[in-house]
């Protein structure tokens, strides 16, 4: 819903800041959709194919999803410095843009909440990790409101840069979801402080 509010709103205003959000919010859907198929996967007895269990379908679940982000945030980031080095017009009705970032951000807010609260209830680390990707989001809304306000002031350039910023953002969120999971998935060793304390319990 987030996602198509905010496309519609982004293509009718002419705004490629929130276009950009819009983008990220179609990177949560395909994260959600990615995670609830893994959780499924990953939660299936252990059977003659795979006698440890299927747990690392969640890391290579988020590892696609990871992929995916970063080559749309690469996308998102190319097409705003493209209406940098074009030139920018004016946003049309940058009132629409506003409330429909303050909608978002309020979406965003209360989705977070929600899937912290089921996250912490039922001890799921992917849905919990979803919920930080939700409040990182609203920090994404803010930078797009930024521009649009930025638009409508009579400054238009504002909104590419902020639609650039948005796109750099996703990037970034990318490689943290992947790189989190490659590191489960290669065997990397835990922090030393935790190493410690496991030693200094079997002592």
């Amino acid at each position: 819903l987030l996602f198509g509010v905010k496309a519609a709103a982004g293509l009718a205003t002419g705004s490629i800041a929130l276009v950009s959000d819009a983008l990220n919010s179609l990177v949560d859907v395909a994260a959600s959709v990615g995670i609830a198929y893994s959780v499924a996967v990953a939660r299936r007895a252990p059977d003659p194919g795979h006698p440890f269990g299927h747990q690392r379908a969640e890391p290579l679940a988020a590892l696609g999803v990871a992929i995916f982000t970063a080559i749309l945030g690469v996308l998102v980031a190319r097409a705003a410095v493209e209406r940098l080095l074009e030139g920018v017009e004016p946003i049309r009705a940058p009132g629409w843009a506003v409330g429909t970032l303050l909608v978002s951000m309020i979406g965003n807010l209360v989705l977070a909440r929600y899937l912290r609260n089921r996250g912490e209830a039922l001890d799921s680390p992917a849905i919990l990790a979803n919920a930080v990707e939700c409040e990182n989001d609203i920090w994404t809304s803010l930078a797009a409101l930024a521009g649009v306000a930025g638009a409508a002031l009579g400054a238009p350039v504002v909104d590419a840069v902020a639609g650039a910023g948005v796109g750099l953002w996703i990037i970034v969120g990318g490689y943290r979801f992947g790189r989190r999971n490659i590191d489960y998935l290669m065997g990397a060793s835990p922090d030393p402080l935790l190493l410690e304390e496991i030693r200094a319990g079997a002592l």
